[in-house]
């Protein structure tokens, strides 16, 4: 062998052979030395690392403490509520008239645990609305009862995985016996004004009950959950006063419109401007002979529709509604 070429030993170590000089170069078997103190421990790196060493960067990147927050819930002074949850990502959370049935048994049973008094109710396939007398403390402790015990049944039943219904519960204080009409109304009117029915009679609301309760005659059955009718019925006086109340959407523009409008479904929001309309087309706003459509769209936006959703059902760009409704 040429004195130039490496070498190989036994025990696997390579000869690097240069004339006159030998040299062992440690194979990759061969341990490391050891020392006798470990090392120190290394120091986290600092917040403004480059890229890469614990930086901001995608790797090494250090965990932050992040905090997600909600807005504060308002606390009604009459302890009167609006409240209403819709489905996650507006999923069906009815799929049939035993899940509805199953609803107001666990809307009955949060009602007696947490001693809140119901007013109204309405459950729509994928939301529902309550008018709720409670406590401030007591609001939040009725509502985890209810979602969390007909979610575990739904999501049992229909084989249903993760979130059932979409954050957290929406609440709005009722300050005033005019507001509380317009929240009952409000609430029985919702089958009406997504057109599932002509009328307010509705199979899964508090309505016939009202009508049932108002009525001379005796009653002649108990509603599916305990319901307090006497405050509505002794403002409006019988069944046909409460009736003709409900007969019309109202004026009102009470506390709870703001919020609500922007959750409304693609259908619910052309509902809302037909009516609004007088029962016009709202793609017909931009159509001839009307000069401007000025009249109309403030006429929608006083409905508290968006300005995107004004757009979406109008068919007018964003920019021309913002500019007349602002």
């Amino acid at each position: 062998m040429h004195p130039s070429e490496p070498r190989v030993s036994a025990a696997g170590s390579a000869w690097v052979c240069a004339p006159a000089v030998y040299m062992k170069w440690p194979s990759a078997r061969q341990p490391r030395p050891s020392n006798d103190t470990e090392p120190a421990a290394r120091a986290p790196p600092p917040a403004n690392a480059p890229y890469g060493l614990g930086g901001s960067g995608a790797f090494g990147r250090q965990a932050k403490e992040t905090t997600v927050t909600h807005p504060s819930r308002k606390q009604s002074e009459s302890g009167f509520y609006h409240v209403f949850t819709r489905g996650s990502g507006r999923q069906v959370i009815y799929e049939n008239a035993s899940d509805n049935e199953r609803f107001l048994s666990c809307l009955a049973s949060s009602l007696e645990e947490s001693d809140a008094k119901l007013h109204a109710y309405c459950l729509m396939s994928n939301h529902y609305h309550l008018v709720l007398e409670t406590e401030y403390a007591a609001l939040s402790t009725f509502a985890y009862l209810l979602n969390s015990a007909y979610a575990k049944y739904f999501n049992r039943a229909h084989n249903h995985a993760g979130h059932l219904f979409q954050e957290r519960f929406h609440s709005e204080p009722i300050e005033s016996d005019e507001y509380f009409l317009a929240a009952i109304r409000y609430v029985h009117r919702n089958p009406v004004e997504a057109r599932i029915t002509h009328t307010c009679d509705y199979p899964w609301s508090s309505y016939a009950a009202y009508i049932e309760a108002g009525s001379s005659g005796p009653a002649a059955s108990a509603p599916p959950v305990p319901l307090h009718t006497a405050k509505a019925l002794s403002m409006l006086g019988t069944a046909e006063g409460f009736r003709d109340f409900h007969s019309h959407p109202g004026k009102q523009s009470f506390c709870d419109d703001a919020p609500m409008r922007t959750q409304l479904s693609a259908a619910e929001v052309v509902a809302v401007a037909r009516e609004a309309l007088g029962g016009g087309e709202p793609v017909n706003v931009k159509s001839p002979p009307k000069p401007t459509p000025d009249r109309d769209l403030r006429l929608l936006r006083s409905e508290n529709l968006s300005i995107r959703q004004i757009a979406l059902v109008t068919g007018i760009i964003r920019a021309t509604v913002q500019r007349i409704c602002a």
